[in-house]
């Protein structure tokens, strides 16, 4: 078998995003910024009076603001690269149009049409570009792709005013309006989708009620306001005023506007970078922007020379423009990438309403006042303005106490920088420490993958700590209502082919009468009572000497060269320090992967699973047969009756032993399992759902008197981040399973994959004999030379991951990972063939090796 690695988010790839939505973006800021130099021209032409030319830009604008809305939320919906690329080919048509008027109505209209269409180009933008760049370059890439505005503003200034000279000012526009349509073509064949924000299948049109009770989020759109009133209101009428108002030459006056536009396209970038290296507060740090903007505006007002009108270009076009790459970034951050398309769009729309107002306010102080100072004190009203709400914006709401690099934030940008989470942290002792502070191996995560992987490591000699942030072991066995144990079993022949610690916890349960006989449904399953699992969980964890740590939180890790040498964990004592020569992730969610800047995904080509709530009825009486088919007739039968809120008609429904409870899986849930926010929101409508569902199976005769005895409390999460691993387990490996030789854990659950809410499962079944081998390459780091993979934090591709992720093969990956992790902790090196001999010292009974 080949090792195939799926795309990290550190891929070269993102660049040619970065420089496509750049070029998308530049060309709707050159079309926009056209209509300055081109205004005398057009007005000219078209019989408008100068203080009716506010009207052509301020009818744009409206069309800005409202495409920025509508292009933001289909960004999210249907996809960035469409918005984006739609969007410029159709403002570039409109460009065309415009061109060719003839009249003052209908250059009105065509004007507004540029707008409607220029706006996609933002939210999509923004949307790729977070989907692609980690918040540790966030800022960096936002200040690149927001040189747009300024290049745009130095390209029509410097090219325009020349052709208006040779030729005409409909010459510009045909111009820039072919260039728009073969960038948006481009953009269409090339833009795609980045790893970092995963696309739901099946949730619909986005959810934007959140952002609506954003405070900090509106506190933000609120100050960019008054910041874009200054910014656009000296693009659109500095030329025109310095001309008008202080009989500057054109030339001069264009090349003013040059300056100030050109210094930005170094600036932006700049800022960003200093901001991601230094980790300095996004909030103080606009403010400080905004007060010098807001200077240099004075300052330009009281010019009254060519000479010092340069001066001022370069100071007042850096403290213009600088604010928005700083204010950008902390858009996904406060909105999350689900959102980011939505949020931007919204943010920069109310943003843009100060450029949609200001032309047509300083047109008619201008024409009241005939005074350039009057004019510019006015701009400099807007940035003075922003001030407040950037002052109001809680400095905990953007978390900037810490820069991402020492809060171990990582998701993956530089796979090989070392987090250190040492610094920033108040200093705290603690007075219960385990005995050790120093081990050889340490284990996150208390699931199935992580007690076995502990016990496994303890039992080979390795002195063990087992973290798990929840008040108990066996993760979604015991906290999310998951209670059942697949993939022990062949589907054919119900023959266990996973046995060693796995087999003990079964025997232990069959011996307290807590767990059922295998049960056949699509495949083969035992259905178990939580609470015993989490007593012997216990008692297994005690018996082999492993020290365990419960409500311990992983917040960051330490790494030297390739190596992962402690990890920081946070109670409510304060924030702990542990060291250890050898590391496995069993998180589900690769937290320790993500702080040790180990590579990862979130998902797989694109997409993620989703997740389901198990809910617990009791009421029922015993008698009452109770299968997936009767409940699935009465979902359908109550969804008929109007009942709402019952997104999926079927899933596994099983009756548990010692309680004689019903479970079911029915209510399925799409959010991001990284962000608390998505997640609160997914978790908050799943207990609506079970509430429904309820409903549901009172209409089953014998069931009604049911009730909810407990749901999760958390959402059974199929699918989160991945360790990228040695070995890409692929979806053939499992159809046509290879010989079983080299294999250190055995997986024996078909391909069950869950497309969205509501949507059926697909399954694929394993080839002959029924089960397939788990190299120890699958639970290897690829950059990370300590630190092992378990459960579903193993690296497949979307089929294989829809295998490996449940509950028996969890057993099985972190039983082997424990050992190889002991092995190179106490001998500095592991291999297959020292795994698979301990494995089976320890009951594992690996198979024969079977002909491939």
């Amino acid at each position: 078998m080949t090792a195939i690695h799926a795309p990290t988010p550190d891929t070269r790839y993102r660049w040619v995003v970065l420089i496509l939505c750049w070029a998308a973006f530049t060309m709707t800021s050159v079309d926009r910024a056209t209509w300055g130099p081109a205004a005398g021209s057009v007005g000219e032409d078209l019989g408008v009076a100068v203080a009716g030319l506010g009207l052509f830009a301020t009818t744009y604008y409206i069309g800005y603001v409202v495409s920025n809305v509508i292009g933001g939320f289909v960004a999210d919906w249907v996809g960035a690269r469409l918005t984006v690329g739609v969007s410029i080919l159709l403002s570039g048509g409109f460009m065309l149009a415009f061109s060719e008027t003839d009249t003052h109505t209908m250059g009105l209209v065509f004007q507004a049409c540029i707008g409607l269409c220029a706006g996609g180009e933002v939210g999509g933008g923004v949307k790729l570009i977070t989907s692609w760049f980690t918040p540790q370059r966030r800022g960096f890439a936002m200040g690149v792709f927001l040189t747009a505005t300024s290049l745009g503003l130095v390209v029509a200034n410097a090219v325009v005013p020349r052709l208006i000279q040779s030729h005409s000012w409909r010459t510009s526009y045909h111009l820039f309006g072919f260039t728009s349509i073969a960038i948006g073509a481009v953009c269409l064949i090339l833009l795609r989708p980045g790893p970092l924000v995963v696309r739901q299948e099946g949730t619909g049109r986005p959810d934007l009620r959140p952002l609506l009770h954003n405070r900090s989020l509106l506190l933000l759109a609120l100050a960019g306001f008054g910041a874009l009133w200054g910014t656009y209101g000296f693009i659109t009428w500095s030329n025109l005023l310095m001309v008008k108002g202080a009989g500057i030459d054109p030339v001069r006056a264009g090349t003013v506007v040059v300056i100030f536009g050109a210094v930005a396209v170094f600036s932006k970038p700049l800022i960003g970078l200093i901001g991601d290296a230094l980790g300095l507060s996004r909030r103080r740090l606009t403010i400080g922007i905004l007060v010098a903007f807001a200077t240099c505006l004075i300052a330009f007002s009281f010019a009254t020379t060519a000479t010092q009108f340069l001066w001022i270009a370069p100071f007042l076009g850096i403290a213009a423009y600088v604010y928005s790459p700083v204010m950008m970034a902390m858009i996904p951050t406060l909105s999350g990438g689900q959102l980011a398309g939505s949020a931007t769009g919204g943010v920069n729309a109310f943003w843009q309403l100060g450029s949609t107002i200001v032309p047509a306010v300083i047109g008619l102080v201008f024409g009241a006042t005939g005074s350039f100072q009057a004019v510019f004190l006015v701009l400099a009203a807007g940035p003075c303005l922003a001030i407040i709400p950037m002052l109001l914006i809680r400095q905990a709401d953007i978390h900037e106490q810490l820069p991402d690099a020492i809060a171990g934030h990582h998701d993956n940008d530089h796979p090989l920088t070392t987090a250190t989470n040492g610094k920033g942290y108040p200093h705290m002792t603690s007075t219960t420490e385990p005995a050790s502070t120093h081990y050889d191996v340490i284990v996150a995560g208390g699931g199935s993958a992580g007690v076995a992987a502990a016990v496994a490591a303890r039992r080979t000699g390795a002195r063990t700590l087992l973290i798990e942030r929840g008040p108990c072991l066996g993760g979604a066995a015991t906290l999310r209502n998951v209670v059942t144990y697949c993939g022990l079993y062949t589907r054919d022949e119900l023959e266990q082919v996973v046995f060693g610690i796995a087999d003990e916890v079964i025997s232990e349960l069959k011996a307290r009468g807590a767990v059922s006989e295998p049960r056949k449904f699509n495949a083969v399953t035992v259905v178990f009572d939580p609470e015993s699992v989490k007593v012997v969980l216990d008692e297994l964890c005690h018996d082999a000497g492993v020290d365990v740590r419960l409500h311990s939180l992983l917040i960051g890790a330490h790494t030297d060269g390739d190596h992962i040498t402690a990890v920081e964990v946070a109670d409510h004592e304060g924030v702990h320090r542990f060291t250890a020569d050898a590391f496995v992730d069993a998180t589900g969610d690769a937290d320790l992967a993500h702080h040790a800047a180990a590579q990862i995904r979130y998902g797989t080509d694109g997409w993620v699973q989703n997740g389901s709530l198990g809910v617990r009825f009791g009421g029922i009486d015993p008698h009452t047969d109770v299968t997936m088919r009767i409940v699935s007739d009465a979902v359908r039968a109550a969804k008929a009756a109007g009942i709402d809120n019952l997104i999926a008609e079927s899933g596994l429904v099983a009756r548990m032993p010692v309680s004689g409870d019903v479970i079911a899986y029915l209510v399925d849930e799409g959010y991001d399992a990284r962000s608390a926010a998505d997640t609160s929101r997914a978790e908050t409508h799943a207990r609506h759902q079970a509430q429904s569902y309820l409903q549901a199976i009172r209409t089953i005769p014998g069931a009604e008197h049911a009730y909810i005895v407990t749901t999760g409390p958390e959402l059974g999460t199929r699918e989160s981040r991945h360790i990228i691993t040695r070995h890409h387990l692929r979806e053939d490996d499992i159809l046509n399973p290879d010989t079983t030789e080299n294999a250190v854990a055995i997986g024996a659950w078909p391909m069950e994959y869950h497309p969205g809410p509501g949507n059926p499962s697909t399954w694929k079944f394993i080839g002959d004999p029924g089960f397939y081998p788990i190299p120890l390459d699958c639970l290897r780091s690829i950059n990370r030379s300590n630190l092992y993979a378990a459960g579903r934090t193993l690296d497949g591709d979307r089929q294989a991951g829809a295998s490996l992720r449940v509950m028996g093969t969890a057993f099985a990956t972190g039983h082997a990972a424990g050992i190889a992790a002991a092995q190179q902790a106490l001998t500095g090196n592991t291999t297959t063939t020292t795994v698979r001999e301990e494995l089976q010292r320890q009951g594992a009974r690996l198979p024969e090796p079977v002909p491939a």
